[in-house]
């Protein structure tokens, strides 16, 4: 996997807005439980979206980008592929301060050197849209394939203070258990990294 820039909310925002399925159990950190002892920094909350409110002051450039995006002459990939390419797509939008600048790679790949290792996420290849096991399971949960909440919780336990595997091995233990849990085999381990001080 070639690594990648994203723009996604940032967990307090997550937090507030977030609309849980109904009768959901109080199980893992399921934003309900106050204060939350983790901070989930991970790839599933909310990547900006090219149909998001656009900002009153948009550049030219920012403008052009979209214009490209739009058309189908820039694909997204070519944005996310590089920091200045992703800064100039989130100037384009409204509430810019509600997302983060995150990086995701495969572990032991090179990161931007700005950018601190905040532990490791299971999601699908980060192609077109992102997803995060672990959002789903522990945090924001949309698909619920443990509804009793019990069955991940020595996982869930072992994560870090932003929600993520501290190591490369714990995340593929994690992935091995959800796939003969879950039969989805489509997992892939991914290191995220973030700006240190978030």
């Amino acid at each position: 996997m070639k690594g990648r820039f994203a723009l996604v909310r940032r967990y307090e925002i997550m937090r507030e807005e977030f609309v849980f399925p109904e009768k959901l159990p109080f199980a893992y950190a399921y934003p309900r439980r106050s204060p939350p002892d983790r901070v989930y920094r991970g790839l599933g909350r909310e990547e900006r979206d090219l149909y998001d409110p656009l900002s009153d002051g948009l550049s030219p450039e920012a403008a052009l980008l979209i214009e490209k995006l739009e058309e189908g002459t820039l694909r997204p990939e070519e944005v996310f592929s590089d920091r200045e390419t992703t800064l100039l797509f989130a100037s384009a939008f409204e509430d810019a301060e509600e997302y983060e600048l995150m990086y995701l790679a495969s572990p032991g790949q090179e990161a931007p050197e700005d950018l601190a290792l905040l532990g490791f996420d299971a999601g699908y290849e980060p192609e077109e849209e992102l997803f995060s096991a672990l959002s789903d399971l522990f945090f924001f949960p949309l698909w619920r394939p443990d509804p009793g909440g019990k069955e991940f919780l020595r996982e869930f336990r072992s994560l870090n203070g932003a929600g993520l595997f501290p190591d490369p091995e714990a995340v593929e233990a994690f992935i091995a258990h959800y796939a003969a849990f879950t039969g989805d085999g489509a997992l892939v381990p991914l290191a995220v990294y973030g700006a240190p001080e978030a």
